[in-house]
């Protein structure tokens, strides 16, 4: 399901830790694999997971899946009423 105005993506990590890079800069020859990558998960997936993960108390040596959602920058300046439910129900993004 799409959520209008916002936009989101999942991503894996082989443990629990989980950092923010840029990818175009990350030197696998001299820093090792990526933290975290891409994977091809939409919310609804990524959601039942994490009900699991909580469910099992989800081990920190096993793979951990993390979903980023986000809204235009742009959103900031339109009425309230317009918002997409990111702005609306977390009101750090708004």
């Amino acid at each position: 399901k799409k959520y209008p105005g916002s936009f989101g993506h999942a991503q894996k990590s082989n443990n629990n830790f989980f950092a923010f890079f840029i990818a175009e800069r990350w030197k696998v020859k001299g820093m090792g694999q990526p933290p975290t990558m891409d994977i091809d998960w939409p919310y609804i997936t990524w959601a039942k997971h994490a009900r699991y993960a909580d469910q099992v108390s989800l081990s920190a040596d096993k793979a951990h899946f993390y979903f980023q959602a986000g809204v235009d920058q742009s959103e900031r300046f339109i009425e309230r009423e317009k918002h997409s439910f990111i702005s609306r129900d977390l009101p750090s993004f708004g």
